[in-house]
């Protein structure tokens, strides 16, 4: 094959070249983990392990399916040339016109997996689908965006399939390898993942570094061949001892990102989250939390959508580009990525939806939830939340909102929107309209089509009688008066919650007027945006949740059609 040229910045090709054996790269957003350490990772296991078997394992099927195999791939043909449909299928077997050769285990189901050119598989395993490593064994796993991936699930399921394929491939340092590249770790549950420096190794990195070095110059000099296999062989035993650990900021990839794309991160995002999203910052966690029962194992879910994946299958027949014969079913990767709630499979159809905004400034949030059931337990399931920044205020929110829940729409246009005092102030969230925000939201939303319920809750309740409705609601307290739980038991989807399930972690109490509450003080207060460490994560996606808390349990309502075609509570 022709040779073909790349791009890798800095961080990139350290890890390139070291090939070490074990690598935790934590690196900060668009420094180009998937295009440059992933692709070329994944490159090398297929290259030098025919045959082989492989894993990408991922938080859900999601996740793999719109953001980690589509970079991958992307990574991969523009590092290689290779095709897919030519030199690689994913999601099924490549047809019998590719003459590709059989894995030394061929899987029972192609649909979760990658057949590549000289009979490498890679199979696309998930942490919601329940022993989706179990019976594999696998010479190679690369762990994407671990952040959000708990730890007991890879020890209990995955680390034991990493067994290697008994006689093959023993002098390849990266036999039973594992790559895991992430973002910085924002919650309490992915802090996993910063431990793995204990395990690092140092030392042996120093050593293949000098023998790098010492390689090229006996290349520059003409050494015997001899002598290059003898340095090769050193360098790959000590890679085979080798654990990488790295953290990176966006810094190093400026020269693609652009100094454009700093500064606009730097002006959107809240000073504590481009400490840690950009800069890759470590910041402390808060001592004295409002929402001490939140507990991210118990109060998040991860949808399982494994079945639903079918939806997003398409047959592709042969063209003059791919150039093989017979047809072949793949994923549709163009609609995988659609942003949208198709692929949110918590969505009650029948059910209309909840939301609840905080008005800001500079920042404005809407949080989206649902009733539901299960296990004799009453449930509040925040299906989602989002915000928008400094010059885009209610209106940019309500139309990212609709474009999102579009699918919803269809089946279901009712949306019950609940509000308190709050929501009657005007101009500073609403582009200066002379305006209540909540005719604002009642507005903008109907006039893209949604039948909505306007519940006011009158005035906010107190801070701390909300701490402690909370408490009970997350501890699952029982009403001993009525009976049954007190109030609905929340639980927020983790992929479409990030930010909140972090504000939830990191919100601290203050002392108030009569008694205590949240410390929202970051909110007003100039910060110090080059140290992390001062910076409090702000708290104004938490009082949208506590809105919509406090709406669907003592002001839940559905709506009745008016006369006009207008939504009214009843």
């Amino acid at each position: 094959m022709a040779s073909h040229q790349f791009y890798l910045n800095r961080a990139q090709r350290y890890v390139y070249e070291l090939m070490p054996k074990k690598a935790t790269i934590i690196g900060a957003r668009r420094l180009g983990k998937t295009d440059g350490i992933d692709g070329p990772y994944l490159c090398r296991v297929v290259s030098l392990m025919p045959r082989g078997k492989s894993a990408v394992y991922c938080a859900s099927l999601k996740q793999g399916l719109t953001r980690t195999i589509p970079g991958t791939i992307a990574a991969i043909e523009r590092i290689t040339g290779w095709k897919h449909g030519v030199h690689f299928f994913v999601g099924c077997k490549a047809p019998a016109a590719a003459c590709f050769p059989q894995p030394v285990v061929a899987p029972f189901n192609w649909e979760h997996c990658i057949h590549w050119f000289n009979g490498h598989v890679t199979h696309i395993l998930s942490q919601d689908i329940k022993f989706s490593a179990n019976s594999l064994t696998l010479d190679a796993v690369l762990i994407d965006e671990a952040r959000i991936i708990r730890k007991e699930k890879v020890d209990s399921e995955l680390m034991p399939a990493l067994s290697g394929s008994p006689g093959m491939f023993m002098d390849c340092p990266y036999k039973k390898s594992v790559y895991i590249t992430t973002d910085r770790p924002l919650t309490r549950e992915g802090l996993w993942v910063l431990d793995r420096e204990n395990d690092s190794t140092p030392e042996v990195e120093l050593q293949i570094c000098e023998l790098i070095r010492e390689r090229a110059y006996m290349i520059k000099n003409g050494y015997a061949k001899y002598k290059l296999d003898l340095n090769l062989i050193e360098i790959n035993q000590l890679r085979a001892k080798c654990h990488l650990f790295k953290e990176y900021d966006t810094i190093e990839n400026i020269a693609i990102v652009g100094e454009d794309y700093i500064a606009d991160m730097k002006r959107s995002l809240p000073p504590r989250i481009f400490a840690i999203s950009i800069l890759n910052k470590r910041v402390r966690r808060p001592a004295d939390g409002y929402y001490s029962a939140f507990d991210e194992g118990k109060h998040t879910y991860v949808v399982e959508s494994a079945d639903k994946m079918e939806d997003f299958r398409i047959v592709v027949k042969p063209t003059p580009k791919n150039r093989i014969k017979g047809t072949y079913e793949t994923y549709d990767f163009r609609r995988l990525q659609e942003h949208s709630c198709a692929m949110d499979y918590d969505i009650d159809p029948k059910q209309s939806l909840n939301i609840a905004f905080d008005y800001n400034a500079n920042i404005n949030w809407v949080v989206t939830g649902q009733k539901g059931e299960a296990d004799g337990i009453k449930r509040m399931h925040v299906l989602s939340s989002m915000f928008v920044k400094n010059e885009q205020k209610l209106p940019e929110l309500c139309h990212e909102w609709d474009r999102y829940y579009s699918p919803h729409k269809v089946r279901n246009n009712t949306v019950n929107f609940y509000f308190n005092q709050t929501a009657k102030q005007r101009k500073y969230a609403n582009n200066g309209r002379d305006e209540m925000f909540k005719d604002t939201v009642i507005s903008e939303l109907t006039a893209l089509g949604w039948n909505v319920v306007a519940v006011d809750m009158g005035p906010a309740l107190f801070q701390e009688q909300k701490f402690y409705m909370l408490d009970d609601a997350f501890k699952l307290r029982q009403d001993p008066k009525r009976g049954g739980q007190k109030y609905l038991y929340p639980q927020l989807n983790k992929d479409n919650n990030e930010y909140l399930i972090v504000a939830l972690e990191n919100t601290e109490t203050s002392d108030k007027y009569g008694g205590f509450g949240k410390d929202k003080s970051g909110e007003k207060k100039a910060e110090n945006e080059d140290d992390g460490d001062l910076a409090e994560l702000r708290t104004d996606g938490t009082d949208a949740f506590d809105d919509l808390f406090i709406g669907m349990n003592n002001f839940y309502r559905e709506g009745r059609m008016s006369f006009v075609g207008i939504y009214t509570s009843k």
